[in-house]
């Protein structure tokens, strides 16, 4: 892959992550962080900080799943790897939270995990093949 496709690359998974993750924040589990985490949650929501985490999340997704995937031409590799990425980076936060973060609900930590596990499948997966469809 040349530079000018890995940046078509992460555009693709930066925009099918917002869709994604937003729906899941914005509609599905919306309520359900609000009840949870409504001792954590900052008054007023700070855009810069979550679109810092996106474009953080998707270079690594980049690094560590698709441009891999996408050099091998293997659906596999993008399904396999992006359920792992979603698993340890989602792992990562919530186990910490869990551990340093006093009276951090167990069920966040878990319901977060399971989450993150399918961003990342559903993430890789169909970015995976948007660009295969454009490109191969």
């Amino acid at each position: 892959m040349n530079f000018g496709q890995e940046i078509t690359l992460y555009i693709i998974a930066l925009a099918v992550f917002l869709v994604i993750d937003l729906l899941w924040l914005g509609v599905i589990a919306k309520e359900r962080y609000r009840k949870a985490l409504k001792k954590f949650m900052v008054k007023k929501f700070k855009p810069e900080r979550a679109l810092a985490f996106y474009a953080i999340y998707i270079v690594g997704m980049l690094i560590m799943v698709l441009v891999p995937a996408v050099n091998e031409d293997s659906l596999g590799i993008a399904m396999f790897r992006g359920t792992a990425y979603g698993f340890f980076t989602y792992a990562t936060y919530g186990m910490t939270n869990w551990a340093v973060v006093e009276k951090w609900p167990t069920k966040v930590t878990f319901e977060d995990i399971a989450w993150g596990t399918f961003l990342g499948f559903s993430v890789a997966t169909i970015s995976f093949n948007i660009y295969t469809a454009i490109f191969v």
